[in-house]
């Protein structure tokens, strides 16, 4: 996240001005403050690191303007130039962002105490927010694999949470390409809908590319158990769209730890943006294993929306905080409800997921460190 920023920051107002996205990295936590954490930084020897990073600044601060150089670069006018452009380049403000997912929520309107977003694509992402976070919830969110939480880290006066799965949309590419390969993801997910919960009793585990929520471990390993003569690609298909979903629920667990006994039951809706939404099938999965109601945007592209908040905030042109921009920025789309007969299916299913893991960890880890032909 910092490294992004900085080149963008460095690059665009020139060496002077350097703009950092590290409110996450303060060591006042959830006091409204930003810095390094100096004192980290001391135990390894790194003294004067804090002094060469240069200043902390927050999402949406104004961090300069553009250089003349990055002007000429993109077409800017200068001053002397400008004539029948309305600006020059030193008017063209620049604004600090931050990390991909933590300023995503922004344009998902995920910007109070409680709030889920869900982002999906080759991976998925679940990001909270919370306040007042005790010692307690913060060592029972970190032992369950999620990041953080990150104090101030988007919104001041809250802590960003984050989990998430290295292989969602990722797995489903790879399946469709190998046993798949003529049939389009609408056909498949055509075919899918007409296979009832459960799969034809088949069971995955999402951990192609290893795992990050609720275990790191880089040697955890995908998992298809149920297969007989009788399997048919399609309810492959659908099991592993039910993978992803119990996945989701983990990591939506783990961001919840500490709260309502780290159950998705506090949670009142989640906010679903990227390629799954596309899919009713997979939206209706979803729903249906998480039990709390989904909402998705009318936006194609939350990204690039909450970049438009950020700006729009910063420079004072919507008349409101980023959290206050963010709600007025974002429309909704569609709703997903769960099917409660479904959802109690679901729950034998996924206690049956969760005891894959721990059962297969050791063999996992031993056909991984005894392969000779290493992959990631």
């Amino acid at each position: 996240c910092v490294r992004a920023c900085v080149c963008v920051c460095v690059c665009v107002c020139g060496p002077r001005q350097r703009g950092f996205f590290g409110a996450e990295e303060a060591e006042t936590k959830g006091k409204g403050s930003v810095g390094w954490p100096s004192a980290l930084f001391s135990l390894a020897n790194m003294e004067d690191l804090t002094a060469k990073l240069g200043k902390v600044y927050p999402v949406g601060a104004v961090v300069g303007a553009i250089s003349p150089e990055v002007a000429s670069e993109i077409g800017l006018s200068s001053k002397e130039e400008a004539q029948d452009w309305k600006h020059s380049a030193g008017d063209v403000k620049v604004v600090c962002g931050g990390g991909d997912a933590f300023v995503g929520i922004l344009g998902m309107a995920v910007a109070d105490d409680g709030q889920i977003g869900l982002m999906t694509g080759s991976s998925n992402v679940v990001v909270g927010l919370q306040r007042n976070i005790s010692e307690r919830q913060r060592r029972m969110i970190q032992q369950n694999g999620v990041f953080g939480p990150f104090p101030d880290a988007v919104i001041p006066g809250f802590e960003l949470l984050e989990a998430g799965q290295p292989s969602t949309g990722s797995m489903l590419s790879w399946f469709q390409r190998n046993f798949a390969p003529h049939s389009s993801f609408r056909e498949l997910d055509l075919k899918a809908a007409e296979i009832p919960v459960g799969s034809g009793g088949l069971l995955v585990l999402d951990c192609f590319q290893g795992c990050r929520t609720p275990h790191i471990d880089s040697k955890a390993r995908g998992v298809i158990i149920g297969l007989s003569l009788a399997t048919r690609v399609e309810e492959i298909y659908r099991a592993m769209l039910e993978s992803i979903a119990y996945g989701t629920r983990r990591a939506l667990e783990g961001v919840q730890a500490g709260r309502h006994g780290g159950e998705s039951k506090g949670v009142r809706e989640v906010v679903v943006v990227g390629g799954a939404t596309k899919s009713e099938i997979f939206m209706g999965i979803f729903a249906d294993v998480l039990g709390v109601e989904l909402v998705t945007l009318d936006s194609p592209n939350a990204a690039m929306l909450s970049a438009a908040v950020v700006a729009s905030a910063g420079l004072r042109i919507s008349g409101g905080n980023l959290a206050e921009t963010s709600q007025k920025f974002v429309r909704v789309g569609r709703r997903y409800s769960p099917d409660k007969a479904r959802h109690e299916l679901y729950q034998t299913l996924y206690s049956n997921y969760l005891s894959i893991y721990p059962s297969l960890r050791t063999t996992m880890h031993n056909l991984v460190d005894n392969n000779t032909e290493k992959t990631s």
